[in-house]
């Protein structure tokens, strides 16, 4: 019975991803300007592939490939190379070109019909003629991701692999020029689709599935795979300051809104599942599989509260933060630790609500701070909340009070309110 689930759930992991991935292609041979103007022939500098290109333009990138090429040295390759393909008389003809361009277009084909694994050897074909193809190499770590089963999918692979294009586009093109940079969009916006379609795929899992070891293994695992590649394409477009490119800020702050969502949805499970098992649960081993990893928690908390930062900072009235708001309100407060750590459910968040409903709650004094408390505090963080200051006004005192009530026995695991 579990192998037919995981089978199922792959089945619909990998075919959710294939149904988006024309998406993909597009964002590699998006045109722009003007169709009806005259277009010269060229050859792209990185895998050989004939081009028809716009002369007028400074750069472009290659639908083949994916790499980002500078026009008139496209067009120069092709006067030096294809021109003289006809001269027989001493003329040497090179057919580097023409066979990365059919291996290309048969790892194209094989990702069109799913076939991840084939694809995968195409572009592992073409790196054995060119190493530094950076199409290639971007093409090779995505298949090679995707063709992988859910549960042993890993994120470490692709990102490691996305660098070294990065690098390998920097020593072709500077950091401040057109080329790169429409190279580094292109590669955001991929990493934003394929991290998207596995954050959706794995939500809906969790949500289609009994809860058992293998189904909840595959939503932390698939979860943790796509927010690594939101988290990449964010730490890109900052990185190498895309934000003033056109619709680089509405593809930063989308990737910023999903992980909140997912990661929220991730840290909530981990700690409920966490709190619930302590034993053997059905026929899996032991319940301690399902304890809390401490610094796993940790990086993607912070991953959580950064996220959290930069929507309250250029997006202040996105709905997941107005969900974090309104969980606040129905939950009974905690407005400020709520608006400074980024959640109502995190361990220091958890802390203090204890503090409130095992300690202050006992007595006449704390329950007229509580009121007091719940009286100013939303107003506080209604007009104040946004900005940098608030936040270095109440950390501090809020992270020492943490501190102080953590030392004296205040547990930081999961909590439910009292009444």
């Amino acid at each position: 019975m579990i192998y037919s689930l995981l089978d199922l759930t792959q089945d619909k992991l990998l075919s959710i991803c294939c149904a988006n991935y024309n998406i993909i292609q597009r964002l590699y041979t998006r045109e722009e300007g003007n169709k009806n103007m005259a277009l010269v022939n060229a050859v792209c500098t990185s895998c050989g592939a004939a081009l028809e290109v716009d002369n007028q333009k400074e750069a472009a990138v290659c639908p083949h490939c994916g790499a980002a090429y500078i026009v008139e040295k496209a067009i120069i390759n092709y006067n030096t190379n294809y021109n003289t393909i006809n001269n027989y008389d001493g003329a040497t003809i090179n057919v580097t070109g023409t066979k990365i361009e059919n291996l290309l277009v048969l790892a194209k084909n094989a990702q069109d019909t799913n076939a991840f694994e084939e694809a995968h050897e195409y572009y592992a074909r073409v790196l054995e003629v060119n190493p530094h193809h950076t199409g290639a190499i971007i093409g090779k770590a995505f298949n090679g991701l995707l063709k992988e089963p859910p549960m042993s999918m890993s994120s470490f692979g692709v990102l490691k692999m996305l660098d070294k294009a990065v690098h390998i586009e920097l020593e072709k093109n500077p950091e401040d020029s057109e080329a790169f940079r429409q190279f580094m969009l292109s590669q955001c916006q991929l990493l934003d689709t394929v991290a998207r379609n596995l954050a959706l795929t794995s939500l809906q899992i969790f949500a289609e599935h009994p809860v058992d070891l293998e189904t909840i293994h595959l939503f932390w695992n698939t979860s943790e795979v796509a927010l690594d590649l939101f988290a990449k394409g964010a730490y890109f477009i900052e990185g190498f300051s895309l934000l003033g490119e056109e619709n680089a800020m509405e593809l930063y702050l989308d990737i910023q809104q999903y992980i909140v969502i997912v990661d929220r949805e991730l840290l909530k499970t981990r700690m409920a599942i966490t709190q619930i098992v302590t034993g053997p649960f059905g026929d899996s081993p032991r319940g301690e599989e399902f304890s809390l990893d401490a610094e796993t928690h940790k990086r993607y908390l912070g991953l959580y509260n950064y996220a959290v930062e930069k929507l309250k900072e250029y997006m202040p009235d996105a709905d997941c933060l107005q969900e974090e708001e309104e969980t606040a309100q129905t939950s009974g407060g905690c407005y400020v630790a709520t608006a400074i750590y980024g959640s109502y459910d995190c361990p220091e968040v958890w802390i203090l609500r204890r503090f409130r409903d095992l300690y202050l709650r006992n007595f006449l004094w704390g329950r007229m701070l509580i009121k007091s408390y719940y009286t100013i505090s939303p107003g506080l963080v209604r007009y104040f909340g946004r900005y940098k200051l608030f936040d270095r006004m109440f950390r501090p005192v809020l992270d020492r009070l943490v501190n102080r009530l953590y030392k004296k026995g205040y547990s930081d695991s999961n909590y439910k309110d009292i009444g």
